[in-house]
């Protein structure tokens, strides 16, 4: 997908993602992926919570969307963790030259 593709459908799905609907839960968790897939982990975390919200509130705490929904979470969550890991190592290996 291009960034043109990308920010339309963005514009599209956000202005749905008040509706509590199983199926706008599920596009924006499509499209968070996207982000996280690009390195734009702000929207991509802004999108999987809002998706988070509403799966939560439609289908239950239980329901397996949920989870999968809380996993991408935590795949994201690893993937900036690992990067603040490998930033703080630069820094300190550039500190104590």
């Amino acid at each position: 997908m291009n960034g043109k593709t990308i920010k339309h459908l963005n514009s599209v799905i956000c202005k749905y993602s008040s509706h509590l609907d199983p199926d706008v839960a599920t596009m924006l968790n499509i499209l968070a992926l996207v982000y996280r897939d690009q390195s734009n982990y702000k929207e991509a975390s802004t999108l999987l919570n809002d998706a988070l919200i509403i799966r939560e509130k439609t289908l239950g705490s239980d329901h397996p969307a949920v989870a999968a929904t809380l996993n991408n979470l935590a795949v994201l969550y690893g993937i900036l963790f690992l990067s603040y890991i490998q930033i703080k190592t630069i820094l300190s290996s550039t500190i104590s030259r």
